[in-house]
């Protein structure tokens, strides 16, 4: 029997199980630039090289505004506004120095808006700053208000929620509308929080969130009339939304993607959440929640969402293992699948000590961002913010854009869903890797295989050098007899690398760990959080010259599933194109 993956020239990933489609989890890759073929991605860090970023805080959104010299991003980061040095993607950010530039804004209340020709901020009160040119000017938009005060242009209006359940609006003179007619208010305020709200060409959709846990509700308003028509949703409500082609599409605190069909919002695809845990901050009424109400955009025609996965159960912090944080992308023929992780590198210092985080601290804004026209310089389609971690447990904040035209090497992986027996159980011959062939030695591609599931373990590891931890884990289920199982770094210096474990020593009360990959970057007592699980490696593909690669399986590999795991360490123009498993009958039905 003779498996090919992908079926039919295209990888999908559904979330609903192990042997749903053909992946069942997915970092680093791209399965959109061409149809069925893989490409490895990571975003990189947009810093500034001055030390203008004392202020900054989780970036939450972005706005392309017409500075009279060109076009260039302004963001809100924290208690400032930021804007880019230069007029390409990848140009770094730095704290607005024009006169009069608010100093009061926040990470969780604030939003930014290109309104009318001028930049529109929002602070942690009512306060809204103007963006004329030359200088800041500011007014007040009703009474002092400490809750989240996000932004909607429609029908010639300005719209601003606030008072969690409230919505005022203004016109292009800045006459501001509190009551009556161009409001909004809902209904049990001490419950709805609204978490967005997005016009289309006749409505403005509204987002809630149940802060006590009960019901959430979408609204559509008419931007007028104070009776908009409410839809009720089967969570406690929705984290953000954005509007293509005049549909709405929202993403719910269960993790699920739902599209408005003219009468209700039906799922069309999820986050791998199989233990069903609630994300961190779900029921907040600020906008430190998983994920930012501009945590969505349309990015080459495609749904982009930008989400901290991180769960809450038992008071501890923990991740699905199939749910890395990040950008993930969905399409109809691929499904929803990790896109993007957040990585140390540098544009400018361009030194390599990670491949991409698999967990981030808070999620923040995202946005389309590809210039319209080209540079020398110019690198990036998208902007997005978070705030990740540095080692095992501290953050930083980040300005982060996506390396499309491969300057840098890059880290990411697939895993298969299930591939059954073709009857009880099957002897797994063979696996057939094919790819284009590789641009230099450093690249490479490693298989491994498993069959059955072992539960994995996190630990905290300190680095004795690039090839070298120390731990006070017993780790000797992980090295029998020879065979080294799999460290993934999931956090901190090193994340990002996937590597087999080559010997075990008992040292000082603990255990050193030799690996079988350099992590490139890592030094003396680093921290980092890794992922210890039972893959055995198969082989691995470095060679120049050729585009496939027959690795034989071990003969006693019998059983009624296999799984495969791929990670790639690619630069440029490599691709996995496609994956084969021959089997045979070992005991027929």
């Amino acid at each position: 029997m003779t498996y090919k993956l992908p079926p039919n020239g295209q990888w999908t990933q559904l979330n609903v199980g192990d042997s749903n489609g053909s992946l069942w989890s997915t970092f680093n890759v791209d399965l959109t630039v061409k149809k069925g073929d893989v490409k490895v991605t990571r975003l990189i860090t947009s810093e500034s090289t001055s030390s203008n970023l004392a202020n900054l805080g989780t970036p939450i959104g972005f706005v392309k505004l017409d500075t009279g010299a060109g076009f260039k991003y302004f963001t809100v980061a924290g208690s400032r506004v930021f804007s880019q040095t230069s007029t390409y993607t990848s140009s770094a950010f730095e704290q607005d120095a024009t006169s009069g530039t608010p100093t009061t804004c926040s990470s969780t209340l604030s939003d930014i808006i290109n309104y009318n020709g001028y930049l529109y901020v929002s602070t942690s009160t009512n306060a809204v700053y103007k963006n004329t040119g030359s200088s800041w000017s500011n007014f007040t938009a009703g009474s002092s208000d400490a809750s989240p005060h996000m932004f909607c242009s429609y029908g010639g209006r300005l719209y601003m929620t606030r008072g969690r359940s409230q919505i005022i609006s203004w016109d292009t003179a800045d006459t501001v509308a509190t009551s009556g007619t161009y409001t909004l208010n809902i209904p049990n305020s001490t419950e709805n929080t609204i978490t967005f709200i997005r016009s289309a060409s006749d409505k403005i959709w509204v987002g809630t969130v149940n802060s006590l846990g009960g019901q959430g509700y979408i609204y559509a308003w008419d931007g007028v009339s104070g009776n908009p028509i409410k839809y009720t949703l089967n969570s406690t409500g929705v984290v953000a939304g954005i509007v293509q082609d005049d549909v709405p599409y929202v993403m719910d605190n269960n993790g699920r993607l739902l599209q408005f069909n003219g009468g209700t919002f039906k799922e069309i695809a999820r986050l791998p959440n199989y233990r069903k845990l609630i994300y961190t901050q779900a029921l907040s009424s600020s906008n430190d929640r998983w994920m930012h109400p501009n945590g969505m955009a349309i990015i080459e025609n495609n749904i982009n969402l930008l989400i901290n996965t991180k769960e809450i159960t038992s008071n501890t912090i923990t991740t699905e293992e199939a749910c890395p944080s990040g950008i993930w992308e969905f399409t109809k023929e691929t499904g929803l699948y990790h896109k993007y992780s957040f990585s140390y590198l540098d544009s400018f210092e361009q030194a390599i000590t990670d491949y991409g985080q698999n967990r981030i601290a808070v999620a923040g804004g995202l946005a389309y961002a590809k210039p319209s026209s080209e540079s020398s310089l110019s690198n990036g389609t998208l902007l997005a913010g978070c705030s990740y971690y540095t080692n095992n447990s501290s953050t930083k904040f980040g300005i982060f854009f996506d390396d499309n035209v491969d300057n840098f090497i890059k880290a990411g992986y697939l895993v298969t869903t299930k591939i059954p027996s073709s009857q009880i159980s099957d002897t797994w011959q063979k696996t057939v890797l094919k790819y284009n062939n590789l641009i230099n030695s450093a690249n490479k591609i490693v298989v491994k295989f498993r069959l059955k599931d072992v539960e994995p373990t996190e630990i905290n590891v300190t680095w004795r050098n690039t090839t070298t931890f120390f731990t006070t884990t017993d780790l000797s289920s992980y090295w029998t007899s020879g065979t080294g199982f799999e460290v993934e770094v999931v956090q901190g210096v090193g994340s990002g690398m996937c590597s087999h474990i080559t010997g075990i020593q008992a040292v000082d009360g603990g255990y050193l760990v030799t690996l079988d990959e350099v992590h490139t970057g890592v030094v003396l007592n680093d921290i980092s959080v890794v992922r210890l699980q039972k893959w055995i490696k198969l082989g691995s593909v470095n060679d120049v010259t050729s585009t496939f690669k027959i690795m034989p399986f071990p003969t006693t590999a019998s059983s009624n599933y296999i799984q495969l795991k791929i990670w790639m360490l690619m630069y440029g123009s490599d691709e996995l194109k496609e994956v084969d498993v021959a089997s045979v009958v070992s005991q027929p039905l």
